[in-house]
This record gives C-alpha cells, sequence and structure tokens, in this order.
C-alpha cells in the first residue's frame, strides 16, 4: 500500500528545496573561490535534433549510500522543474523521468541522463542534487545548441488554432554582444514580411512585435517567440537574423499546420487463401456525423483505383454496397471492419477509408500485403 504522508513529506520537500534552488540560482554560475563544488554536471553542446548526455559528477557512491537525487531544470518559471527524481524504498531506487529524458537507473559517484533528439525544450540550465547536501556545494551546467556559426531555428508542426513557438538559436549572447536580431517570415516566394525587431539601446532592448506573434523581450544565445494560435497564415519559412556591422549566416526552417487525421486504417499480412480484416478507425462516430464513406483500394500494379465498400445513409440506417471479394456486416460506428474470406494476389495494395466532406490528406492509408504461396500446416500425431 502506498504510504501517503511519506508522499506528502516528500513532495513538500521537492517543494523547498525547489525554491531554495531558485533563490540561488543567479549565484551559482560561478564557481566560489572561498569554497569547494562537490556536485557537478556537464552537458556538451550538440546540433539541433541530435542526441546528447547530461552527466551528473557526485561526491559519494550514491549507489551504496542509498541517498535520492534529483536533476533539475531551470527555465524562466518561478521554480526549477526537476526532469529526473530518484528515491530508495527497501533498497530499491525508483524514479519519475520527466518526458523527453531517458535514465537507466545505472548510478554510483556519477550518473547519465540521456536527452535524445535535443530541441527548444531541453536548452537551459541544470543542476544535480544529492539529500542532505546543501544548495551551495552544487556547480550548473548549460545546454545550448552548437549551431557551427550561423543562427538556426526550428518551430513544432501544431494543429490550427493552437499555441506553438519559433526558437531561434544564435552562436552567441545576443545580451552580451548587444547584437540587433530581427525574424523574418516567408509565406510565399517573394513575400517576406519582418516578424519581431529587436534593437539594443544602451543595455535597454526595444522590439517591435507584428500581430499575432508575442515576444517577451528575454535574448540570450537563444530567443522564444510565441504564437498563441497557429493560423494558416503562419505557415512557410522563418529566419532568425542579426543586424549591424558584422551580419552572421543563417538557415530557415519552416512551419506547417499539423493536418488532423480524420480516418486510418489498418491490415495484418496473409499468405494466400487465408482470410483477412481491414479496419478503418475514424476520429468521430459516423453513425452520428452521417457522413458516406468509401474505402478505396489502389492497385500499384495496373495503376487503377477501386471502391471496394461504398456506404450512404438511408433513413438513419447505413446502405453498403461491397465489391466481389469482400464481405461487410453493415455496422459503422468510429470504425468499421472488411472481411476478406479468401486473399489473392489482386488484395495487394494500399487502402484508404475516404469520408465525405473531408480532403483526402487527411486520411492516414494502409498497405496490404499478401505472402505468395499457400500456408502449410504440419501437425505432430502422437
Amino acid at each position: 500500500m502506498l504510504n501517503t504522508d511519506f508522499v506528502s513529506r516528500r513532495y513538500f520537500l521537492r517543494i523547498a528545496v525547489s525554491a531554495v534552488f531558485w533563490i540561488i540560482h543567479g549565484s551559482l554560475h560561478a564557481k566560489s573561490s572561498a569554497q569547494e563544488v562537490k556536485i557537478s554536471c556537464n552537458v556538451p553542446s550538440v546540433r539541433l535534433h541530435e542526441d546528447t548526455f547530461l552527466t551528473c559528477f557526485l561526491p559519494e557512491d550514491v549507489g551504496q549510500t542509498k541517498k535520492d537525487f534529483t536533476v533539475y531544470k531551470y527555465s524562466d518559471s518561478e521554480t526549477p522543474d526537476a526532469v529526473l527524481d530518484c528515491w530508495w524504498l527497501s533498497g530499491i531506487l525508483d524514479c519519475f523521468v520527466a518526458t523527453g529524458y531517458r535514465y537507466d537507473k545505472q548510478v554510483s559517484n556519477k550518473l547519465s541522463l540521456e536527452i535524445p533528439r535535443v530541441s527548444s525544450s531541453h536548452v537551459g540550465t541544470y543542476a544535480c542534487q544529492v539529500a542532505s547536501y546543501p544548495p551551495d556545494l552544487i556547480n550548473l551546467c548549460d545546454l545550448n545548441i552548437f549551431s557551427e556559426g550561423r543562427s538556426l531555428c526550428e518551430i513544432p508542426s501544431v494543429k490550427i488554432n493552437s499555441q506553438t513557438a519559433l526558437t531561434c538559436y544564435f552562436p552567441q549572447d545576443l545580451r552580451k554582444s548587444r547584437t540587433d536580431f530581427s525574424v523574418s517570415h516567408h509565406s510565399t516566394p517573394g513575400d517576406t514580411e519582418t516578424v519581431l525587431t529587436c534593437q539594443w539601446k544602451a543595455d535597454f532592448l526595444s522590439c517591435s512585435v507584428l500581430s499575432g506573434y508575442v515576444f517577451d523581450n528575454k535574448v540570450t544565445s537563444h530567443l522564444t517567440l510565441s504564437i498563441p494560435k497557429a493560423r494558416k497564415d503562419h505557415e512557410g519559412t522563418y529566419s532568425c537574423q542579426t543586424e549591424g556591422a558584422v551580419s552572421l549566416p543563417f538557415k530557415n526552417c519552416s512551419f506547417s499546420l499539423k493536418k488532423e487525421t480524420m480516418s486510418t486504417c489498418s491490415a495484418a499480412s496473409v499468405h494466400e487463401m487465408e482470410s483477412a480484416t481491414l479496419r478503418c478507425d475514424f476520429s468521430a462516430d459516423i453513425s452520428l456525423t452521417r457522413q458516406n464513406v468509401h474505402v478505396i483500394h489502389f492497385d500499384g500494379r495496373e495503376n487503377k483505383s477501386t471502391n471496394v465498400l461504398n456506404c450512404t445513409w438511408e433513413k438513419d440506417q447505413p446502405f453498403c454496397l461491397t465489391a466481389p471479394g469482400f464481405e461487410f456486416n453493415n455496422t459503422v460506428t468510429d470504425h468499421l471492419v472488411i472481411t476478406i474470406p479468401r486473399v489473392t494476389p489482386d488484395h495487394n495494395g494500399t487502402y484508404v477509408c475516404d469520408l465525405q466532406g473531408v480532403q483526402f490528406e487527411n486520411f492516414e492509408l494502409c498497405n496490404f500485403v499478401v505472402i505468395s504461396g499457400i500456408k502449410i500446416y504440419i501437425y505432430d500425431i502422437e
């Protein structure tokens, strides 16, 4: 049974530790000459979307002493986030690992936290903490994107009206160099608009932001330009550029809205003459939306398409017709299942579950492979 008192105490302890960490965050970047650092970490800079490892160097063999330990990531929020939190119960190590990280539960006087496909959500400052060690004995480390001397960017694809953000990566800290910068949007070839322009006036950063974008006026070697509600006119390519006497080279990144999948299909490969099923799954209950359904077979050998199932609605009931060699039980809900009693090579090909009023790009196709030759079954007779 879960010890709720233990969990509660641990939860409030984590909050207290997080608060202390945030307070001292600004003072821990530089190693104090008056105090020896007991816990440190290292994380190599990598190219965008490559893998890296964060390594914590601990003052003792935690695998033997069985002390709890945590890896924190600092962001612009009020408290750091625990991306790895591990504790010992009856000598057994258990851990929480945040999404986007991997941990193999191996620990001694060091541990390694894998960070696969590094992106903007991973960039920041990290700290390793071991129970009973005060925060002033901890050294921080930074994960940065290696941009190879040029400006890079990325922007995740999302569904329409969802929130996303453009992240720019620069080969230098623009806050320290006081370099002006801008972000441009290229919606079509030759059609360019500047969505963000920032200039340094002494120590003050003055920015102009186009409607539909939000900038928090914070920049280091990277910046985040938020898009609260992504629209069709946000699609295109973007570039992050520096201004001034020496302009750094840059590489564009592209953004497109994520297409909403309205139907998928699946069919397992079988041998000739066996029976098979083709399943369509829909994002809504078709018996409620009353959309006509067509299951289409594309034959790559003869470059032709055939409707193997056509369903229309008559008096709130589906009226369905199947092509020869296919069977259907006339049941349509948020899915349907077509049976192929005896599979032949003619059934090979690609299938799609088409819905009335939905564009083809919103369907996910599936391939059905017929394995040549009749499957032979051998039975042992005792």
